[in-house]
């Protein structure tokens, strides 16, 4: 008899550009896949693909939207947990949240924003708890290595300087009125202004006009998550107003100030995301893998695997420079001698010839 599979629904406004929803959605997929790794997860946002994001577009996202009986029904029979992701903005702020091309239908955009706060599916459902943010253990799933590898690309696409260090900015459309302000308090070096939520275009013109040739903008239009991520990974210092890039800053240990501490003067924070913030994030998770009435396996196994698999990757890149080694040295042996052959061949033949001209010779005289 067939296994049934588990299948997981993860369901957020996960179709829109907001930093905030999608370092959620991707940390909350991966940690419950990294405790269930039997379970299927499936991601479901009110218009899911047919908003296509340049932050997003790696992930399978299916709609939610049209909301019927028959598609409640269906998912019922199909997931055996729904997680909801919440956003950092209020259900009444989705219609600005989803302005842009396409351009939905208010009427979805109202039944969105109710099945985002009131889900009802016939099976058992959770929301995640943000009151601490997963992105605080973002390194487990963004290293320090990968961030500096897109950074390059960062760098490619002139959206990150080529030799100093930046300073990364992010302020929101509630923001604007603080740009000349903050300016004012900025070092002459590059600045870094960081689109992360919706609406942050308007504060991104305006701090770019204002800075001149030294800052440089990561739009969200083109911008993936790990671009960033990376961003944020690699900053000398952060100045945000997003909850979440102020997680990230913390993840990675950078120093981190909101803008109205900048105007003000004061230090930047440089502590890190702490052990108990982590171990607060793997209670919650733990508890959602038994959404279910599954049992989660213990997390240091992904540490066992993962040991077991760098040791052998590090035996095959051994085995294959041995390999390479002892081949260039048969060439090597084959080659020394080939021509010792060859200088043997000629030696035998000189010596013959000379056998021949001295018998001819000894014939002539005679």
């Amino acid at each position: 008899m067939p296994e049934t599979r588990v299948c997981f629904g993860l369901i957020g406004p996960f179709d829109v550009d907001s930093l905030d929803v999608q370092l959620s959605w991707r940390i909350t997929a991966n940690e419950l896949r990294r405790r269930r790794p039997e379970i299927t997860v499936r991601s479901f946002a009110p218009f899911g693909s047919e908003r296509p994001l340049a932050i997003a577009a790696d992930e399978p996202l299916e709609p939610l939207l049209p909301d019927t009986e028959e598609r409640r029904t269906a998912l019922g029979a199909e997931l055996s947990a729904a997680i909801v992701v919440p956003g950092p903005f209020a259900g009444d702020d989705l219609a600005r949240c989803y302005a842009g091309n396409p351009q939905p239908d208010p009427r979805d955009v109202r039944q969105a924003a109710q099945l985002l706060s009131e889900l009802a599916l016939p099976v058992a459902t959770a929301r995640l708890d943000t009151a601490l943010h997963p992105a605080h253990i973002a390194r487990r799933w963004w290293s320090y290595a990968m961030c500096e590898q897109r950074r390059d690309f960062l760098r490619a696409m002139h959206w990150w300087p080529h030799h100093l260090p930046a300073l990364v900015v992010q302020g929101g459309r509630h923001d604007v009125g603080q740009i000349d302000l903050l300016a004012a308090e900025l070092p002459n070096s590059p600045v870094v202004v960081l689109e992360a939520e919706p609406g942050d275009e308007q504060f991104s013109a305006r701090m770019l006009d204002r800075l001149g040739p030294r800052a440089l903008r990561l739009p969200a239009s083109r911008s993936s998550l790990e671009d960033r991520v990376a961003a944020v990974a690699g900053a000398a210092t952060v100045i945000a107003a997003a909850p979440a890039v102020h997680a990230l800053a913390a993840a990675y240990a950078r120093p981190s100030q909101s803008l109205a501490e900048r105007v003000a003067g004061c230090a930047a924070h440089e502590a890190p995301a702490r052990a108990t913030e982590g171990d607060a994030l793997e209670i919650v998770y733990d508890e959602l893998a038994r959404l279910d009435g599954g049992a989660p396996r213990p997390v240091t196994v992904d540490d066992e695997i993962n040991a077991l698999r760098r040791a052998l990757e590090e035996r095959g890149r051994r085995m294959a420079q041995e390999r390479v080694v002892l081949a260039d040295y048969v060439r090597a042996v084959r080659n020394v001698t080939n021509d010792q052959v060859q200088q043997l061949e000629a030696s035998l033949q000189a010596r013959l010839s000379s056998r021949v001209v001295h018998r001819l010779r000894g014939r002539g005289r005679g």
